[in-house]
């Protein structure tokens, strides 16, 4: 995922409930800004990417993001 891909990012009820399988029938959309953190290797988060959602800037963990496919 780059700056400028338009993503659907699930986001947890509560920090309690990270581990908790993604709801994605809850998906939020998104325009990634930038990536704000590299965690190379890591499987559980990955990058922390800045997105932009409702006009309000979201840090979101790549792992919780997936990229809006283009409908033909």
């Amino acid at each position: 995922m780059n700056p400028g891909d338009l993503i659907m990012f699930v986001w947890p009820e509560s920090l309690s409930r990270i581990d908790d399988p993604m709801d994605w029938e809850r998906a939020r959309i998104g325009l990634i800004i930038q990536t704000t953190m590299s965690r190379p290797g890591d499987v559980k988060y990955g990058d922390e990417l800045l997105v932009l959602h409702e006009g309000e800037r979201w840090s979101v963990p790549s792992t919780w993001c997936r990229k809006v496919k283009e409908s033909k």
